[in-house]
């Protein structure tokens, strides 16, 4: 008889039958004369079940539920949801590397309800609370048009804004198609659409229609084949480069917080990668948290701020 203690997660075995079954394939017969922590067997259950199983753990350890749950505090967590799905405490129980999936905001918030309810998942909150990731705030979002997660109803509304369409533009987006559709029951307003939004080769209305869609903004000129029938399209440099120009205006526009131009903004000044000037409409100095705001996007984007204090009084004004 070969007698081994049990030290490696590999070696354990699943009761009577495994023991039989590998003295059998191997002739030799193996006893176990080591006790089982709940290190041990929380290993073993994740081996064998690939879940935390309490029951299964206190019948091959012999040590009760509540005491595994205090020894592997830390380890494994109860799950508000299941408890409150199913009311069985000892069966709720999962790991953190299982648990810290999905959107964990929304399942922060439920578990402090479901916590406020029963006071039983103070470590389940404390967990999530640590994982939860920082709130992006409004300035640190960049929205492009044709981005499909911002309702149509807003890409309409400001279509007719920018081109002071009498009705608003039917605009749909096809998710079987993966594709935008703009159409105009009334002309748009011809200056905005062809001189300060658009130009004569491409207007406002086919820009935004490219936009929306993710296609490159390019005008090309029909060349004729010497020698052959038919034309040659050719890039025209300067026409595609003012609409390109006039694309960034629109998604600026687009970007901004209110369609009053009246209204505070925040105005950033940067020359040869400086920053010069920040300040609201009429030289109103930058808040506290504006302020913050700033700097953070200065630093991502490699610009210098040198001693800028965000203060008109003191800043040099250039």
């Amino acid at each position: 008889m070969e007698i081994r203690k049990i030290d490696n997660k590999s070696d354990f075995f699943d009761g009577e039958e495994d023991l039989e079954l590998y003295s059998n394939k191997n002739n030799k017969r193996i006893e176990v004369v080591s006790e089982m922590s709940a290190n041990d067997a929380f290993v073993y259950c994740m081996n064998m079940k690939a879940c935390v199983n309490l029951e299964y753990m206190a019948s091959i350890s012999g040590i009760n539920e509540d005491e595994l749950i205090d020894e592997l505090r830390g380890t494994i967590y109860p799950d508000p949801q299941e408890y409150e799905n199913t009311g069985d405490y000892y069966g709720c129980f999962t790991t953190s590397h299982q648990y810290l999936r999905g959107n964990l905001v929304a399942k922060c918030d439920m578990a402090k309800k479901i916590n406020a309810k029963y006071g039983l998942f103070d470590d389940t909150v404390r967990l999530l609370a640590e994982h939860v990731p920082e709130a992006v705030e409004p300035e640190g979002i960049h929205i492009n048009l044709g981005a499909t997660w911002i309702p149509v109803k807003y890409i309409i509304t400001f279509v007719q804004y920018l081109l002071e369409t009498l009705s608003p533009p039917r605009i749909e987006y096809s998710e079987f198609l993966g594709k935008w559709t703009v159409e105009f029951p009334t002309d748009p307003n011809y200056v905005k659409n062809y001189y300060e939004f658009g130009t004569i080769r491409m207007n406002a209305a086919m820009i935004i229609k490219h936009a929306l869609n993710a296609k490159a903004v390019r005008v090309y000129d029909q060349i004729p084949r010497i020698g052959r029938d038919g034309n040659d399209n050719v890039l025209n440099k300067q026409e595609t480069l003012m609409a390109q120009q006039k694309l960034k205006a629109t998604t600026i526009l687009f970007m901004r917080k209110t369609d009053d131009f009246n209204a505070p903004f925040i105005t950033i000044e940067i020359f040869g990668n400086q920053l010069m000037q920040a300040y609201h409409r009429f030289n109103k100095d930058c808040t506290p948290k504006e302020a913050e705001w700033i700097r953070e996007y200065c630093d991502r984007h490699g610009i210098e701020q040198g001693t800028f204090k965000f203060n008109n009084d003191i800043d040099e004004l250039y």
